[in-house]
């Protein structure tokens, strides 16, 4: 039990940990630039991105700083529901404000991109089924990639090595609209389809993200 303890605030010493008060917490693995956001649990029904991202925090970077995000909502994820039922959806509530607790939640998450200011954010999500144009789109997106259409030309190259269907533009209020738009900081919004097991949900997420960290020339080590 103390070994556990004390590899856990090793852990925390090494990649730092925001303010205990936070909604939010923020790790940060390396230093310097290029400098990429990943983050998971926007929603806390799809997990693939949280056990991702997890797991990256016992990760060592060549590199730059990869910054993580497990959690974004943790009350989520607690519950493992797309939104509890006192939360609005915090993937519509951004930037934020402080008119309750998910724009709370969204605002804290913004603010945080715009003090980092990342040189690209890797946003992790998961669809109930894969990607059908003909039914609905909030359903019916697994196996894509979203991003705004500046975003698409000045990483198309990596886009395209992603194997994914490209939707151009986020919808309003999501963390991938208001960051990209406000902020003019690109956002891969990534959406994996829960039709394929957790593993392979898993792998192809972990398969981007390291894709990306190489076009940034900052591997994992």
């Amino acid at each position: 039990m103390l070994e556990t303890v004390f590899i856990l605030f090793l852990l925390c010493f090494y990649i730092g940990i925001s303010a205990e008060n936070s909604e939010v917490k923020l790790y940060s693995i390396g230093n310097g630039t290029p400098k990429i956001l990943v983050i998971s649990g926007v929603h806390g029904d799809e997990i693939a991105g949280v056990v991702l991202v997890k797991e990256l925090l016992f990760s060592s970077l060549k590199n730059g700083t990869l910054y993580l995000i497990p959690e974004a909502n943790f009350r989520a994820v607690d519950v493992k529901k797309r939104t509890p039922y006192y939360m609005d959806d915090l993937n519509r509530s951004f930037p934020g404000s402080d008119k309750n607790l998910t724009q709370r939640i969204a605002r804290e998450i913004y603010d945080i991109i715009d003090e980092i200011q990342p040189n690209l954010i890797i946003d992790l999500h998961e669809s109930p089924y894969k990607y059908d144009e003909n039914k609905d789109p909030n359903l019916y997106i697994g196996n894509t990639v979203i991003l705004a259409e500046s975003t698409l030309e000045k990483f198309m190259d990596l886009v395209l090595e992603f194997e994914l269907i490209t939707i151009l533009g986020g919808a309003k209020g999501s963390l991938n609209y208001e960051v990209s738009s406000r902020l003019k900081i690109p956002v891969l919004t990534i959406e994996t389809s829960k039709e394929e097991d957790l593993y392979n949900r898993v792998e192809k997420q972990r398969n981007i993200v390291k894709r990306t960290l190489e076009y940034f020339r900052m591997e994992l080590e």
